[in-house]
């Protein structure tokens, strides 16, 4: 199964936790996350257990957890499609879970919020000893970092939360989600805190929780990841509008290819068939209109299309509709969203 950190915010946000760490501290760390990635899957199913949904109304549930359901939420998704909020606090709370048991090096904690009995049951059986060997070295790394009952039990100010469906299911099961949750616990001050990262698998409402990541984070590392979910959706359609215009420019060399071979250069084929297409019309001016209009309509990505020149050669731009002001490029397509190239003219920010 693929896993979420191929998603490009997810990514983000592993780098940028991940730069915040003390070496050896994530050395260990590592260790301990790479050895218990290979006793647990995420071709797994577990029920959750009623007491992770039981609350009573002081806000903790039946281990006398605290459920943290009061914090802000922001979440992505490549396809627009987050589960509730019902849901999400769900999952808050079995990575709750699992963090006391690592915290307590509690096993029987440990193995009920990790889902190990059923892991083994799919998977080769896990031996106690075994699972105990990781739980200490995850202990240890909350040792190293600080992390304590006092970290755990303040308020968590926010939830990152990133999710992506896909189609393979294991057999059995018909539809499975793959989520990264980054809890954030702030400090009184609100200048700096605690990032503990998990990642959960939902199998047909059946959940496979697995802790992937812990730090320490400062306030510009907190600005840094506000950022990038804020601007998730800004930042995926101009990653799109790069695309179709890197697609459209291999059509265009394709074809100033092709008449080259007739006699014509492509100098001369620019001007006469160069400028903006607009994909979604019928109507075609030219044949180079016609080649790239078919495509992204066979492709229901339509669009407007711009081929123009600069002292290097030609560039073509694409956008979604004509009042758009996420436009992508190439060659050298922009990154910045908050400093768009102006269509009709080649940007080259650096």
């Amino acid at each position: 199964m693929k896993k979420l950190l191929a998603c490009i915010v997810a990514l983000t946000l592993v780098m940028s936790l991940g730069a915040c760490e003390k070496s050896e501290t994530k050395k260990k760390r590592m260790e301990s996350s790479e050895t218990i990635k290979k006793t647990e899957t995420t071709e797994t199913k577990n029920q959750v257990d009623s007491d992770f949904d039981e609350e009573d109304d002081d806000g903790v549930n039946e281990n006398g957890y605290v459920i943290h359901a009061d914090y802000e939420l922001k979440a992505v998704s490549e396809n627009g499609e987050i589960p509730d909020k019902e849901q999400v606090d769900k999952y808050v709370s079995i990575c709750i879970e699992e963090a006391y048991a690592i915290l307590n090096n509690d096993l029987d904690a440990f193995k009920q919020a990790a889902n190990t009995e059923l892991i083994g049951k799919i998977e080769d059986s896990i031996s106690d000893s075994k699972i105990q060997e990781e739980l200490d070295r995850y202990h240890e790394g909350f040792d190293e970092n600080n992390i304590t009952s006092e970290v755990l039990s303040r308020d968590i100010t926010r939830v990152y939360f990133s999710i992506e469906y896909t189609d393979d299911a294991p057999d059995g099961y018909n539809a499975v989600s793959e989520s990264e949750i980054a809890l954030l616990f702030e400090d009184e001050n609100g200048d700096r805190g605690y990032v503990l990262m998990f990642v959960i698998v939902d199998l047909d409402g059946e959940i496979v929780a697995e802790i992937d990541d812990l730090t320490y984070v400062s306030s510009d590392d907190i600005s840094e990841m506000d950022y990038e979910f804020d601007h998730y959706d800004e930042k995926a359609s101009l990653k799109t509008a790069n695309s179709n215009a890197k697609t459209a420019y291999n059509i265009v060399a394709e074809y100033l290819a092709d008449m080259e071979t007739q006699g014509y250069s492509p100098d001369e084929v620019l001007y006469e068939e160069g400028g903006e297409i607009d994909c979604t019309s019928v109507s075609y001016s030219n044949k180079l209109s016609e080649k790239i209009s078919e495509y992204f309509s066979e492709y229901d990505s339509g669009g407007m299309v711009y081929i123009g020149t600069f002292e290097d050669g030609f560039f073509v731009q694409w956008k979604a509709y004509s009042d758009s002001e996420v436009v992508g490029q190439y060659p050298n397509p922009n990154g910045d969203v908050n400093n768009q190239y102006t269509w009709g003219y080649y940007g080259n920010y650096q």
